[in-house]
């Protein structure tokens, strides 16, 4: 600090406004970072459960069904994917 009270004033004031900008935005990332939790955690029970119905061997089975799957990825896809991404950033 100076010695000058109205230099220091603005220090004061300029801190105080990043420290609440930088909280604001851990806040918002915590918002969405908790978001992206929470729908993992869903999808994570979803195929646990896919996985007890398909896989899991019931009494008298002896063959597992097969499944089998193919994954196409377009460039509408992909856009919408970056975007769901940046728009966690903004």
């Amino acid at each position: 600090m100076t010695d000058n009270p109205s230099h220091n004033q603005h220090i004061t004031d300029f801190t105080q406004c990043m420290e609440q900008a930088f909280n604001d935005n851990s806040n918002y990332n915590e918002q969405q970072f908790t978001s992206i939790l929470a729908i993992l955690e869903e999808m994570n029970q979803r195929i646990t459960r896919l996985e007890d119905a398909v896989f899991r061997q019931k009494p008298g089975q002896t063959n597992l069904p097969q499944v089998e799957a193919e994954v196409y990825v377009t460039k509408a896809s992909l856009k919408k994917v970056r975007d769901a991404i940046m728009n966690m950033f903004r």
